[in-house]
């Protein structure tokens, strides 16, 4: 019994199996008398209805000096051509069908703002599916590449947003009319770039005389790569060309520590600045504006280096009042310590002493000798001026005090750049 069903079960399945036969009088019943070139619709007076889907697959590039974006993906586009329907039955159950692009219509749409001369949407070795019912799928993938104005306002922490426009041609809003199926991409194949993270998409159609398919996608760069080998870097030189106070002048190297660290300094900004994006438009880069400051900073520090070396090397007799006046501020005492204590000093006194008789008749002997003169050691204090002498500023002095306020106004300066550059930066980009 289930032998005869098998067989029975065969010989149905091979009675309706499609062959390429019904395949080619499908076509020959769809292609005879069909004109590409006429739109399809029963009804002139209606356009067209195209719906549209498009599909991201990768960024590929983003040229932020040639304002160059390249892009992978695919369009899904429907319409209904009532002039390709068939019954199933009747070629042996096929529902489907695939058609060359170049044999059928299509909407001829191109990429306006393409970097590159105007290119037409879909190649020529494209098919176009079609239902039994008239429905049509065309699914052209291609790699667009278009123009896209750079901002690097925060470079590296610049967020990008780019434009695909796409408008049918030749055609007139009244003959065909697009509708997005969906507000955004369809990113099921999507794959992620190492330098552009993706942050949103948007697919609309927009009514400009014309009606133009606009696909927008927004990203921001990955900037770990940026803050690694470039921002921290550069704060670390120029952090470290504060400490040539610290140095002592009778070393004789910090005026080479200082043009050292300034020719190193104005090396790593070359080689940063051929890194960055070559626009002014709408705002030159802020890390630019870093860069330079960073630089002015290397030379007043050089500046400011031969300046403490000519102060604690000088010989002029008179000290300006300006000088004095650092020295105090910087902490430095002009005068001696007070001292609580008095200040015990030994004097010689000369003390004339007569000798004692215990006779009467030794009165006469005492009075005829002489009076021994005696020398006695006695002690006086004397109190110590509680206001104290002034000491003997020196230029040696001078120059440390100049010396600490040129190592403080470095440091604090420098924080405060990077202070502001890294607040300003987080504010804009959060």
């Amino acid at each position: 019994m289930k032998f005869l069903l098998t067989i029975f079960a065969t010989l149905t399945s091979s009675a309706t199996a499609q062959t390429s036969t019904d395949g080619t009088n499908l076509y020959t019943a769809l292609m005879t008398g069909y004109q590409k070139h006429v739109r399809p619709g029963t009804d002139y007076s209606v356009p067209l209805t195209i719906n549209v889907t498009f599909g991201l697959i990768t960024i590929q590039e983003f040229a932020e000096s040639e304002g160059k974006f390249v892009i992978t993906g695919f369009f899904t586009i429907n319409w209904f051509d009532d002039r390709l329907t068939w019954t199933p039955a009747t070629y042996n159950g096929i529902t489907n069908t695939l058609l060359s692009q170049k044999e059928v219509w299509k909407p001829n749409m191109v990429l306006g703002n393409t970097y590159d001369g105007l290119k037409f949407l879909g190649l020529d070795d494209f098919y176009i599916r079609y239902m039994s019912t008239g429905l049509a799928t065309w699914s052209p993938a291609d790699v667009y590449e278009v123009s896209c104005d750079v901002d690097v306002t925060f470079y590296p922490f610049d967020k990008q947003t780019c434009k695909l426009l796409f408008t049918p041609w030749f055609y007139m809003p009244t003959e065909i009319s697009f509708h997005s199926l969906r507000n955004d991409l369809d990113l099921g194949m999507f794959t992620e770039n190492s330098i552009w993270q993706l942050l949103s998409t948007q697919i609309s159609i927009v009514e400009n005389g014309f009606q133009i398919v606009e696909i927008a996608l927004s990203f921001k760069r990955r900037f770990a790569f940026y803050v690694v080998n470039m921002i921290l870097p550069l704060c670390l030189m120029t952090a470290i060309n504060s400490f040539v106070f610290i140095l002592p002048v009778d070393s004789g190297e910090r005026v080479g520590f200082s043009i050292t660290n300034l020719l190193s300094i104005a090396v790593f900004l070359t080689i940063v600045t051929d890194a960055l994006p070559e626009a002014s438009m709408p705002q030159i880069s802020v890390l630019c504006y870093l860069l330079l400051t960073q630089l002015s900073m290397s030379v007043i520090i050089m500046l400011l280096t031969i300046l403490s070396i000519k102060v604690h090397l000088s010989d002029e007799e008179t000290i300006p009042q300006h000088y004095l006046k650092l020295v105090q501020i910087m902490g430095s005492k002009c005068r001696k310590s007070k001292s609580e204590t008095a200040v015990v000093t030994p004097t010689v006194v000369s003390v004339t002493t007569a000798p004692q008789s215990r006779d009467k008749n030794d009165k006469k002997d005492v009075s005829r000798k002489k009076t021994p003169v005696e020398q006695k050691q006695l002690t006086t204090v004397e109190e110590t001026d509680p206001k104290g002498d002034d000491v003997e500023i020196t230029w040696k002095i001078v120059g440390n005090a100049f010396d600490k306020a040129s190592l403080m106004f470095v440091i604090m300066t420098s924080l405060v750049i990077n202070m502001t550059f890294m607040v300003y930066l987080i504010h804009a980009y959060f």
